[in-house]
């Protein structure tokens, strides 16, 4: 996929502590102050429940579901 997407992966040991979040955050608000993009995807597996919850979190709704790779994923988007 060539879209602009946010991403994070975090050892077992940052888990829980907002790391991922932060960073996320921090990203999208780059990616569109910065380098003006019209939209950011989030690409995640349903049953990546935390990761489900931080997009959310974040503003971005799911706008389809789709396989990947051979995964069923959720593509959220920030408009």
């Amino acid at each position: 996929m060539d879209k602009p997407e946010v991403g994070y992966r975090l050892a077992p040991a940052f888990w829980g502590q907002e790391l991922a979040t932060e960073a996320a955050r921090a990203t999208i608000q780059y990616g569109l102050d910065q380098l003006h993009l019209p939209y950011i995807l989030g690409i995640v597996e349903p049953a990546n429940t935390a990761s489900v919850s931080i997009l959310k979190k974040l503003g971005m709704m799911c706008s389809r579901t789709t396989t990947l790779y051979g995964s069923e994923v959720d593509i959220y988007r920030l408009p």
